[in-house]
């Protein structure tokens, strides 16, 4: 499975293979996700891990501190491709996904206010009509 992570303020500029990630700016009960498009909201993850955050004063890096990211776990399936560009559209982001010479686009609501994780899974029985 291939994971981005976009974190508060990263929706511009985002290359493929770069993760960003920032404080948290909004509480995310979900109210804004009817919104969203291409991508679907999973869960609610909290990713913890022990990280160095500061420095002594003579430029010595002091014992990691465990952190913690509250983040939104949205699913887009695996056909869509590789993720090539982000872009935003006021605090939303604009992830643009490219298979072979297909490109889609997915949107997920208030990306800049809070911490998303986009992950790649698994769709089955798709279908396509061209109308």
């Amino acid at each position: 499975m291939r994971n981005l992570v976009i974190g508060a303020a990263a929706a511009v500029g985002l290359a493929c293979g770069l993760v960003l990630s920032g404080p948290a700016v909004g509480q995310d009960d979900g109210s804004d996700d009817l919104g969203n498009l291409g991508v679907q909201r999973a869960a609610r993850v909290v990713e913890s891990y022990k990280m160095s955050t500061k420095v002594n004063q003579k430029g010595v890096v002091k014992e990691p501190e465990r952190v913690a990211d509250d983040r939104t776990l949205f699913h887009t399936p695996e056909h869509f491709g590789q993720v090539f560009a982000v872009t935003s559209h006021g605090p939303d982001a604009v992830v643009w996904f490219k298979s072979g010479t297909t490109v889609r686009n997915a949107v997920v609501r208030r990306a800049a206010d809070r911490l998303v994780t986009i992950e790649q899974v698994a769709a089955e029985a798709k279908d396509v009509k061209v109308r």
